[in-house]
């Protein structure tokens, strides 16, 4: 279910935002599990280490796909550009998460609600994707600029030399 696609214009060549990139994404296959359920909920919602890498995912030649929670997935592509580098990017929500958000919201309230009540479990469920899910988005966009900058600011760092 795509959500929102923006674009960010870095001072940097594509192979530094890559490199910085491929150093904070880890692979699915070894990314360690988490000790218990609410260990990953911490873990993503209140990462306590600042060198934990910030996504899950895929980082390619020129494009990646990684997740930074459970249901919001950015996709994206980098290229080049006179300032450096384009970046544009894709939120979306995972559809499978987002199923299995709207089926126990509308078994709730057809418990609770015994009488034939058309739409209230979706109802429920929108709201909770429409808090969810925009929270995550935004979050994930933020670490995504931070990650840009970082590279934009190794790359500043290492072509001047003198600013340091």
């Amino acid at each position: 279910m795509h959500f929102y696609t923006y674009t960010i214009d870095a001072a940097a060549p594509p192979d530094a935002i890559l490199s910085r990139l491929r150093h904070d994404v880890v692979d699915p296959e070894d990314a360690p599990p988490p000790a218990s359920p609410r260990g990953a909920f911490q873990y993503q919602w209140f990462p306590s280490r600042p060198l934990d890498p910030l996504f899950v995912g895929r980082v390619d030649c020129d494009s990646f796909r990684i997740w930074r929670s459970g249901w919001v997935e950015l996709r994206g592509s980098i290229a080049a550009s006179r300032e450096g580098s384009r970046i544009t990017v894709r939120i979306s929500a995972v559809q499978l998460i987002t199923i299995c958000m709207m089926i126990p919201a509308y078994v709730f309230l057809q418990i609770v609600y015994p009488k034939p009540v058309v739409g209230w479990g979706f109802l429920l469920a929108f709201f909770v994707l429409s808090l969810s899910i925009p929270i995550g988005a935004v979050r994930a966009r933020r670490s995504l600029a931070l990650v840009v900058g970082m590279a934009v600011a190794e790359h500043r760092l290492h072509l001047d030399p003198e600013t340091r």
